[in-house]
């Protein structure tokens, strides 16, 4: 379900250029245009990461293959969610009060 939710903020990244302001520190930050497709990229590659994953595990014998899923998605998600927080915190801009 997290996959699925990251690949939708990403998705949405891509396409509109902004993330919400609560995902990237709160309204004192904002993140538009480029570095915002960027993140949204990066949390979309999720689907792809875990597709290689698959035909890895594949290879291996179906209890190692079993053994090792759980572990290698759970590393897999929190790799893909921490790229994308180094790189938003990376390219966020402070709002300019009026």
């Amino acid at each position: 379900m997290l996959i699925f939710i990251l690949t939708l903020c990403g998705l949405v990244a891509v396409v509109t250029g902004r993330l919400p302001a609560a995902v990237m520190g709160g309204k004192q930050y904002r993140v538009t245009g480029a570095g915002a497709r960027l993140v949204g990229t990066i949390l979309m590659l999720s689907y792809p990461l875990f597709w290689l994953l698959g035909l890895v595990l594949a290879r291996l014998p179906a209890e190692q293959a079993r053994d090792y899923a759980l572990l290698l998605q759970l590393l897999g998600t929190v790799s893909v969610l921490a790229a994308a927080l180094i790189a938003g915190r990376l390219v966020r801009k402070p709002v300019v009060a009026a």
